[in-house]
């Protein structure tokens, strides 16, 4: 797996066997094609996850899916937040503005699910979010199967004691 510098127009064209020109109809340049990608991906992520759980039931469900094996192995389907969050800080403009709506819309759905009456709400959002996305890619970054496994339920039972 490449990062997204290490990527080229021609790359991608390569890949998906047409010509770099037909890239340019479409995009106004990679980190066009980028934007849209992590737009594409985060609406994704959190639609499915609003669509398919009931409300009283979302922060138990969310833990699940966010803090899952799945989730963790097929980082293509899932989180942008957690897949990019190491390259972006080396990226354009246009792409972290992206990635931060990205983390705006997963903070937003973990909004939803943090109990009304906690105490320094927005605190308390920004560190659930960052719990997750932090345990998400710690568990993705070893080679130890179990121990991924261990810190994804450490932080989903962490934060079901606090729901």
């Amino acid at each position: 797996m490449q990062g997204i510098a290490q990527v080229s127009v021609a790359d991608i064209m390569s890949s998906l066997g047409l010509t770099v020109g037909g890239f340019y109809k479409h995009f106004a340049s990679k980190e066009a094609l980028v934007a849209e990608a992590i737009e594409a991906a985060s609406i994704q992520t959190t639609e499915g996850h609003e669509k398919t759980v009931r409300r009283d039931e979302r922060a138990s469900a969310l833990l699940a899916m966010y803090l899952s094996d799945f989730h963790r192995i097929h980082a293509g389907d899932g989180c942008p937040v957690a897949a990019l969050c190491s390259e972006v800080g080396h990226e354009s403009k246009p792409t972290k503005a992206a990635f931060t709506t990205a983390l705006r819309r997963l903070i937003g759905v973990v909004d939803e699910v943090v109990p009304k009456k906690v105490p320094s709400r927005r605190a308390a959002v920004l560190a659930a979010s960052a719990e997750i996305v932090g345990a998400l890619v710690l568990a993705r970054s070893t080679d130890d199967a179990r121990l991924a496994r261990e810190l994804l339920k450490a932080v989903r039972n962490h934060l079901d004691a606090r729901s």
